[in-house]
């Protein structure tokens, strides 16, 4: 997956999404601005949308982008409230006055604590409520967690 794509995003989402609205490949490809051969490899799961790209899908099929990447759905990550918002790492970090590196970090589950500043500009900029933003935040650290203990089983059985 390119780095700029959208982690947990469904083809098959965006397939249906496009026939109950009536809009072919072709059409959506003008209505967004990008080239028809972009839409077909996001249709056959070749690339993902950037998180700009699936922003402006979604305003054109109105509906929200969560539609999008369901498995995110029930409990969104960090990451998953970041590409809701339609913003890409580095322009989340800039709306923040953070570095992307710091947002990475944080994005991970790296760091012991969300700070509380770094908590309200999430909720501010993603346009949620903070406790949204602490939710998030609790699913970011057990995936970490997940992450880790599989890398470790997977060290086991190698030795």
């Amino acid at each position: 997956m390119p780095r700029a794509g959208v982690h947990g995003f469904s083809a098959a989402a965006l397939r249906r999404t496009m026939s109950r609205a009536g809009i072919s490949t072709d059409e959506l490809a003008e209505l967004i601005g990008v080239a028809r051969q972009t839409v077909s490899a996001w249709l056959n799961n070749v690339t993902v949308p950037s998180p700009g790209s699936l922003a402006k899908v979604a305003d054109v099929l109105e509906v929200e982008v969560a539609e999008f990447t369901p498995s995110a759905a029930k409990d969104p990550s960090l990451v998953d409230l970041r590409v809701r918002a339609g913003l890409s790492q580095t322009a989340a970090a800039e709306a923040m006055g953070v570095s992307r590196t710091v947002l990475g970090v944080v994005e991970r589950g790296q760091r012991k604590e969300l700070p509380a500043t770094l908590a309200d500009a999430m909720a501010s900029t993603y346009g949620v409520k903070p406790g949204e933003v602490d939710a998030a935040w609790e699913v970011t650290l057990e995936a970490r967690r997940q992450l880790l203990e599989a890398r470790a089983a997977a060290r086991r059985r190698r030795n």
